[in-house]
């Protein structure tokens, strides 16, 4: 009898000791040294920096400090946390970040648990979570993705917990949720879908009480965000992007048609839902000459997690109803970021994947009177394995995330600040990155066609030099390169690296007679 009362604790602390064991050697395998090129951890830290210093919420990479809300406070403020804990160190702001990703399946592996009383189920999506590649790609970066999957979930979980929703404010796990769900939000604007999810939830089951309190609850905690931005005049880029026929190149203007719509709307269907979801659960490379293949198997995919969630009764729902609230928005959001959104839904995606496999599976067994084994669910642990190319792949750019473009970059940065020059201004793309490296004034240039418009942001901005790179963007030799090629007298050649990438000088006063020339055109052709 006593045996069998340690026993669930026993197989619990194995499964415990399991996780964090692999956590740790796979959180060494894939560790990055250097910071990603991606440039919004380097958006971070300057956010975390700016804060440090009692600057405010806001960059300054330009000289001049610009309150910002490009990002949520979220992230940027628990860096300033962990700072203050444990120092300026990117290491630790790494190891933490991936800390937050052992919290996730830590929590879905005892939520698995619970819903399914089944130990096996649980350890496998615990065990498929640690084999994901995309989860350790984002995890060993300095960016949000992580904590947000963590808070996320970890709100949706709390809510499950209450026991008796009539008497919700006698239990922590209220409390605990409320907070999850202001700190999900204000880590990335997309989090609202969790709080979205469970009003619904809790409005279906007429708690009206309850609704009223976390929507309270909630508003209490994203106002002040709120109230600044309305007091400073920031408009959230949220809306104005979703209105966008593509934010990386605004010249094409806003959606005016349902074609318009359609073409968006079928294009994040195709890149976050389908090809977002396959990319998540099955490990491999999807072409656009499979295109059709993706639509099929992801549709297939997708109804399998959709399924999954639904069996698993109430507590499930409130995942579905948060990945239909979190599909809305994606379908809505701008184009180009394939499956770079789905990552953090991972924990979703995979209790509803194996919880419909399983349930399948179990019930095709019972029909041929087979009735299944209690470790029957470890024949799933086979999906993880074929992430194992995925994850050296990883691993590679882990130990060489630079690309020749980004090393000749940051050659070009290292130059500037040997220079030592009187606070120099540069006008380059990833302006963030540059000034990181170099230590230097720096301003972006207009993604514009442009040529009038770009050379009044050149003028106005004045840069001693102006860098052309290659890191893979394509935005500088797109929108720059044609007003440098057609008035070569505006510039000169400091250095030039391969591939494509050079330091030019800027000469003022050619540039702005120049300008003064395009204007009197454009008044004569006006009065003409």
């Amino acid at each position: 009898m006593e045996k069998s009362k340690h026993s669930p604790r026993i197989l619990d602390a194995i499964a415990l000791l399991l996780i964090g064991v692999s956590w740790l050697l796979l959180g060494k395998y894939m560790f990055m040294e250097d910071l990603h090129p991606n440039g919004d951890n380097y958006f971070y830290l300057h956010l975390m920096q700016n804060m440090w210093e009692g600057n405010g919420y806001g960059t300054s990479t330009s000289g001049e400090f610009k309150p910002s809300n490009w990002f949520p406070p979220g992230y940027p403020t628990l860096l300033l946390i962990e700072r203050w804990l444990f120092g300026n160190n990117i290491v630790w702001f790494k190891w933490i970040n991936m800390g937050f990703f052992l919290g996730t399946i830590i929590v879905v592996w005892q939520w698995v648990k619970e819903a399914l009383k089944s130990r096996a189920v649980a350890f496998v999506v615990a065990c498929l979570l640690l084999m994901n590649a995309g989860l350790w790609h984002f995890g060993s970066q300095i960016m949000s993705e992580m904590s947000f999957m963590f808070f996320t979930v970890f709100a949706l979980w709390s809510f499950t917990k209450i026991q008796q929703l009539e008497a919700f404010w006698k239990s922590p796990w209220f409390y605990s949720m409320v907070i999850a769900l202001g700190i999900s939000y204000l880590i990335r604007g997309i989090g609202v879908a969790a709080f979205a999810a469970i009003v619904t939830h809790v409005v279906f089951q007429k708690q009206w009480k309850l609704a009223l309190a976390i929507l309270i609850g909630f508003a209490l905690l994203i106002s002040p965000w709120s109230i600044r931005n309305n007091s400073l005049g920031l408009e959230g880029r949220y809306v104005e992007t979703i209105f966008k026929k593509d934010n990386w190149n605004p010249g094409e203007g806003k959606l005016a048609s349902w074609e318009d719509w359609s073409k968006k709307i079928t294009t994040n269907a195709y890149d976050t839902m389908f090809k977002g979801t396959l990319s998540v659960l099955v490990p491999g490379e999807y072409p656009l000459d499979r295109e059709n293949w993706v639509w099929a198997y992801g549709g297939l995919m997708l109804l399998l997690v959709l399924f999954g969630l639904f069996v698993l009764g109430p507590l499930g729902r409130v995942m579905l109803l948060f990945w239909a609230f979190t599909g809305v928005i994606l379908l809505l959001w701008h184009s180009g970021n394939q499956s770079r959104y789905v990552w953090p839904l991972a924990p979703i995606l995979y209790i509803g994947a194996i919880t419909g496999a399983w349930t399948i599976s179990s019930w095709l067994l019972k029909k041929i009177n087979v009735v299944p084994v209690t470790g029957f669910a470890f024949v799933f642990l086979f999906a993880g394995f074929g992430m194992w190319p995925k994850m050296d792949t990883i691993r590679q750019k882990a130990l060489k995330p630079y690309n020749k473009g980004f090393i000749s970059y940051l050659s070009l940065a290292d130059k500037v600040k040997d220079m030592q020059m009187d606070d120099p201004m540069v006008v380059c793309r990833k302006p963030m990155i540059f000034s990181y490296h170099s230590n230097v004034r720096t301003v972006s240039f207009p993604f514009t066609a442009d040529s009038i418009r770009m050379l009044e942001h050149l003028v106005s901005n004045d840069p001693d030099f102006i860098v052309l790179d290659n890191m893979g963007y394509n935005s500088a030799h797109k929108y720059l390169t044609p007003l440098l090629n057609s008035n070569r007298d505006i510039y000169g050649v400091v250095a030039s690296m391969d591939p494509n990438v050079y330091l030019l000088s800027w000469k003022p006063d050619i540039a702005e007679r120049r300008l003064e020339e395009w204007r009197q055109g454009l008044q004569k052709d006006s009065a003409d």
